[in-house]
């Protein structure tokens, strides 16, 4: 792997969290129809409930993969964060007492 995409297991991290925390989150929801089977199981790795295998991994890749895509971005191993490659797509995240961290999409000029 070259120094200029994401780790493994930040990979995990990151989709772990998306699915942990914005699951019902409208404006993604076609991310976890595709991602139906690659976010539980980033989740359950992430969280220790099951080891990582070589087939988890595959999982893991393709569905990092589609992500980036939906966002129309490249991996280039600066996210931390899930919404770090929202941001870098040119979405906003609103902060609102009902539905925290909840994505807005901002129209680009």
């Amino acid at each position: 792997m070259s120094d200029n995409t994401t780790p493994l297991s930040e990979k995990r991290f990151i989709l772990a969290h998306m699915w942990e925390e914005h699951r019902d989150n409208p404006f993604i929801k076609e991310l976890f129809e595709y991602g139906d089977m690659g976010f539980p199981l980033a989740s359950a790795i992430q969280n220790d409930i099951v080891p990582q295998t070589l087939v988890a991994e595959k999982y893991i890749n393709d569905l990092w993969q589609y992500v980036l895509d939906f966002f129309g971005v490249e991996d280039t191993g600066e996210y931390v964060y899930w919404h770090d490659i929202a941001e870098k797509a040119g979405w906003k995240l609103i902060k609102n007492e009902d539905v925290p961290d909840e994505l807005e999409r901002i129209q680009k000029e």
